[in-house]
């Protein structure tokens, strides 16, 4: 998939997001090389990243330097999504 992106940028794709399915998680593919892998290739889009983000890895992502990041079972499995969802927002605020 990833030799498709320059030709998929000059078509006019101008986002790319990044998950990670549990096949590609069980062979040792991770959000985080995904996104490094498109980061390397990409030129000109939009990059957003999505699956298992929480607040412990969360500052891995620092690095790459995703456009957006995507948290969403980290929120919805908290005792306190509320809370959770600030710690979040504040953390990537961080980021930037």
């Amino acid at each position: 998939m990833t030799t498709h992106i320059p030709h998929l940028e000059e078509l006019g794709i101008n986002h790319i997001s990044v998950h990670v399915g549990v096949d590609q998680k069980a062979i040792g593919i991770t959000q985080l090389k995904a996104l490094q892998r498109i980061k390397d290739i990409s030129t000109k889009s939009v990059l957003s990243v999505a699956g298992g983000i929480n607040l412990s890895n969360l500052n891995q992502y620092k690095t790459l330097k995703p456009d957006i990041i995507i948290v969403g079972g980290e929120i919805n499995h908290s005792d306190h999504p509320i809370d959770t969802a600030q710690t979040l927002y504040n953390k990537i605020k961080t980021l930037r």
